[in-house]
């Protein structure tokens, strides 16, 4: 690769680390002020609650008390109401509504819960504001290039293909028969046109991006990747065919990590790898996906 001819060339400086902190900072603040002002607006009309039932008649009170009863929104969807108005009954003194001592101990509970909440909404905000960074990035490539690319939604408008003369990039993807989800995936021909993810002879390339930015995660996103282009290239191998393009995109990458991509590059097992803070090494993997 042009823009890379050593490993230190793949390290995140530190300026990309804080830059990187900087911005989770400001959006985890940003989301925070709903979960302040789903507590604020409960202390100021918990005295109105007499029971569960009144509870359940304001959909903001009624967030809140859960949460209070540490129970995150994906574990509601393996209780009925039921089951939930009996355990919001149990943790919740109702009779202690309009006491202000009681209802700092809920609002104490509420935020370490909204904070567990929060920390996933991040990771996924973070996963897919480098998906929005690759996507966008291919489309600007494509017009650039004059190949006039598709984009093609999903029922809450995210980007999950890009379709282009007899080309398909796919994302996050589970194809059957590697049976495991791939963060990018190519492919040509009649797959391009259908959509298809399991003809494996259509395949062009597989990559995996990690967007995290934080030193100490690095290693385990890098191991995480890496072992997914392994199965790839194993369920190639195991039927007989070459394995497509595998290519790496990291926001975090550490020296150590940094030694270990360059040497699958240096042997061609990884056809290309960037980090995508610096733009030269990200536009030179975008032309290695889309070329």
């Amino acid at each position: 690769m042009k823009y890379i001819t050593k490993a230190s060339d793949l390290v995140t400086t530190k300026t990309a680390t804080i830059e990187g902190f900087s911005w989770q900072a400001n959006e985890k603040l940003e989301r925070a002020n709903s979960y302040i002002s789903t507590a604020e607006y409960f202390m100021r009309n918990a005295a109105k609650i007499k029971n569960i039932d009144d509870a359940r008649k304001d959909s903001t009170i009624c967030e809140f008390l859960i949460a209070t009863c540490m129970l995150s929104k994906k574990s509601l969807s393996h209780l009925n109401i039921e089951t939930q108005n009996e355990l919001i009954t149990k943790q919740v003194d109702f009779n202690k509504l309009s006491e202000l001592e009681y209802l700092k101990t809920l609002a104490q509970r509420y935020y370490l819960t909204s904070g567990d909440s929060l920390g996933g909404t991040m990771r996924n905000v973070v996963g897919q504001s480098a998906q929005d960074k690759l996507t966008e990035s291919i489309m600007e490539r494509l017009c650039l290039l004059q190949k006039s690319p598709e984009r093609i939604l999903n029922k809450t408008n995210k980007t999950v293909a890009i379709k282009w003369a007899d080309r398909r990039v796919m994302f996050d993807m589970k194809p059957k028969f590697i049976n495991n989800s791939v963060d990018i995936i190519v492919v040509k021909g009649n797959s391009a046109e259908s959509g298809n993810l399991e003809n494996p002879y259509d395949y062009l390339c597989c990559g995996e991006l990690k967007g995290g930015i934080d030193p100490a995660g690095a290693d385990e996103h890098w191991k995480t990747a890496k072992t997914a282009l392994q199965r790839i290239a194993s369920t190639f191998e195991t039927n007989g065919l070459n394995k497509p393009k595998l290519v790496f995109l990291g926001a975090a990458i550490e020296t150590a990590m940094s030694e270990e991509i360059y040497n699958l590059l240096s042997t061609g097992w990884l056809t290309g790898a960037a980090n995508i803070n610096y733009e030269n090494q990200f536009t030179e993997v975008i032309d290695l996906i889309i070329s």
